[in-house]
């Protein structure tokens, strides 16, 4: 057992005992003090490491894997982007800098947006343009990975990584679309304009941001997403959504692999117009 979990057990112990805690719950580190704690308590270790989200449960400490993972300096959005996991996102980035200002931030993205799959909308796009505005505030590298998919303002999360520093895995998809309007089926004729020009605006802001972080014309990026336009991971590092597909080693042989055109040339297949 390490120094910093012996001497964190022993004075996580008598808090258990204490309060009677059975089910895990988080304990406000932070507040703690050397003078708030009894003079039979062991001295505290450092305090940035118990603030590292452990909890009390049966059986002693217990980190749990998102902790761990930001131990890691890894931030993973593995949901849609409603409040919840805005509010989580925003806090960890801002964590994080605080941490270590130089150091990178990495953060995974599997996410439908504002959307679900089956495109009900579940979140503001405001959900969104939140956490863009507080990686654009770091001062940190970061680096975007997808993994599965990045759908709508996922996409531009991904997009919108440090220069040089964003992946994609072989097999994921990206997707731009227009924002959706909520179902508006009991509200006034007057709310359902103001909903739609409201869409509209978030519309006209997502595509100024696409072009901006993958360096095509506003134009170009209007016309793509005025229906669902979808990129595997080579599309998407044409379109300039990444910068490098994750191939792990395989880069070179899928790079000299002969295209769709010349395999049908050398086995003498003719390809017929209009088919």
């Amino acid at each position: 057992m390490t120094p910093f979990y012996r001497s964190s057990l022993q004075w996580l112990r008598p808090l258990q005992k204490r309060y009677s805690i059975g089910l895990p719950i988080p304990i406000p580190l932070p507040i703690l003090t050397s003078s708030t704690l009894p003079s039979s308590w062991p001295p505290l270790p450092k305090w940035k490491d118990l603030f590292r989200t452990m909890s009390i449960g049966r059986g002693g400490l217990h980190p749990d894997l998102p902790s761990l993972l930001l131990h890691g300096r890894i931030v993973y959005i593995g949901m849609p982007l409603v409040p919840a996991v805005t509010e989580l996102v925003v806090a960890e980035l801002m964590y994080l800098q605080w941490m270590d200002p130089k150091e990178p931030i990495y953060i995974y993205i599997n996410s439908t947006g504002t959307t679900r799959d089956d495109g009900e909308t579940v979140g503001m796009e405001s959900e969104g343009f939140a956490i863009y505005d507080a990686m654009m505030q770091l001062k940190n590298e970061i680096h975007t990975v997808a993994v599965g998919a990045a759908i709508g303002q996922a996409c531009l999360l991904l997009a919108s990584g440090t220069k040089g520093k964003r992946f994609m895995m072989p097999h994921s998809k990206v997707m731009v679309q227009q924002p959706r309007v909520p179902s508006s089926g009991l509200m006034p004729a007057s709310d359902v304009l103001i909903r739609a020009k409201e869409a509209i605006t978030n519309r006209d802001t997502l595509v100024k941001l696409l072009a901006k972080h993958t360096g095509n014309e506003v134009e170009t990026v209007y016309n793509v997403i005025k229906r669902p336009f979808y990129m595997d991971s080579a599309r998407a590092k044409e379109f300039g959504v990444v910068d490098k597909v994750l191939w792990r080693g395989q880069e070179k042989i899928m790079a000299d692999a002969a295209p769709p055109e010349e395999w049908d040339k050398s086995a003498g297949i003719k390809v017929v117009d209009g088919i």
